[in-house]
């Protein structure tokens, strides 16, 4: 099974050897808190399973909302409480956007996730097999002159750009011609989640745990 309730919205998957076999989600959803567990058992329910069935609980960390990730993160907590038996990892908001990017172009050199931090800043963080650096944040004034630099360092490299920011962000960076968007990823799917923390599982990757991932304002 797999969260995200990192933003405004709810979501809720579970997966089955590959497949979705339950989803439910509501965007907008102004009670996080009181509908999830509601979601949660309706989708145990379509999936015609308990809880003492699942392997894994998997819970998104951020970045995203105080209260969002505050709800998803004490119900992960609760429940490892009441069913040590379920394996209950974290992932980062990054790594979901970043995963659901590369399924759609298959080769690239640099997987750029940018994210909304705060009303004139940004959460960039950058996934190659050369670059393993924490989330950086860009004020909007910066924004332009960062992807400039980072051009310049390689111009021949094949760069994606996805994440909740990219609306923010588009007038700002749309005419980068070098730059491969892909905005239909406004937020993130749980079914993605199941996704990519099988994939995860099956290379024995490490997870997260259960803390959250705030965004902080850099010093100036």
């Amino acid at each position: 099974m797999a969260i995200d309730v990192t933003n405004a919205n709810i979501s809720v998957a579970i997966s089955k050897e590959g497949k979705i076999i339950s989803y439910q989600e509501a965007l907008n959803s102004r009670d996080q808190s009181k509908f999830l567990p509601h979601f949660v058992n309706q989708s145990l329910e379509n999936a015609k399973i308990e809880f003492d069935d699942l392997n894994y609980l998997i819970v998104t960390s951020g970045p995203g909302g105080f209260t969002g990730l505050r709800v998803g993160l004490a119900f992960a907590h609760s429940l490892s409480v009441v069913k040590p038996q379920i394996k209950i990892y974290a992932v980062s908001n990054f790594e979901v956007y970043a995963f659901r990017a590369s399924q759609q172009i298959k080769i690239f050199h640099q997987n750029i996730v940018i994210l909304q931090a705060f009303r004139k800043a940004f959460a960039i963080k950058i996934f190659s097999k050369s670059i393993d650096e924490p989330f950086k944040i860009i004020y909007e004034t910066q924004l332009q002159e960062f992807f400039q630099s980072l051009i310049s360092q390689n111009p021949n490299f094949i760069r994606i750009v996805s994440g909740n920011a990219m609306k923010k962000s588009w007038d700002i960076i749309c005419d980068i011609k070098s730059l491969i968007f892909l905005p239909r990823f406004p937020f993130i799917r749980a079914s993605y989640v199941c996704k990519l923390a099988e994939k995860k599982i099956l290379q024995k990757a490490k997870f997260l745990n259960l803390d959250p991932i705030y965004c902080k304002l850099p010093n100036l």
